[in-house]
């Protein structure tokens, strides 16, 4: 399966990089990617190393119940 997980840094955040996702988006699900999340670098960065095991579990588990469907 094609799958994807986006790691944001701040320039996602303007009006131009925003329009850019959106259309990198549109474009990857028409080639039949799925988006199994999105994160926020900084944010992340933020969190405790338990939360940030916890927060890599959480994708995994994404991952392999779309796997499985």
């Amino acid at each position: 399966k094609k799958m994807y997980f986006e790691v944001d840094s701040r320039t996602h955040f303007t009006e131009e990089g925003i329009q850019h996702d959106i259309e990198r988006t549109e474009f990857l699900k028409k080639e039949g990617w799925i988006l199994i999340g999105r994160c926020n670098w900084s944010e992340y960065q933020k969190l405790s190393r338990s939360e940030r095991e916890k927060y890599v579990q959480d994708i995994e588990q994404k991952i392999l119940t779309e796997e499985h469907s």
